[in-house]
This record gives C-alpha cells, structure tokens and sequence, in this order.
C-alpha cells in the first residue's frame, strides 16, 4: 500500500512572515509522518499545516492537492 501526494509549487513556496518557505523538506517530513493517514486526511493535514505556517498570510501562488492510496 502506497499513497501518492501530488501538489503545485505554492504549497512548498508557502512563505511565513520571516519569509521563509515552507520546503520540500518539511513536506516531506510531514507526509512521512501521517503516511498511514487516508488520503482525504493527509491533504487536510498538509493544508493545515500549510496555514499554519503562513500564519494568515495570503498565499502568493495557488496551492493544489491530489492524494490517491494505491493498493496491491
């Protein structure tokens, strides 16, 4: 069982009031994380956390999501 994350770049380019992106890195991180997670939940978890981050500032590009959970 394996889950798939597809996403546009204003999620990882997501940037808080330092002016730091939020990266590739913590995404990854964070879908490592909540990997067991079904895919409906995991786009809820990274959009959370997403805002979070931003703490209430408007994105500056759009952010998409795609999960799928692919079985064998």
């Amino acid at each position: 069982e394996s889950t798939v994350l597809i996403y546009t770049d204003g999620v990882v380019e997501s940037r808080n009031a330092s002016d730091e992106e939020f990266g590739l890195e913590r995404l990854t991180a964070l879908c490592t994380a909540h990997s067991r997670e079904d895919p409906d939940e995991l786009i809820t978890t990274v959009l959370d956390e997403v805002r979070n981050w931003s703490a209430g500032l408007e994105p500056l590009d759009d952010i998409t999501l795609f999960s799928l959970r692919i079985t064998t």
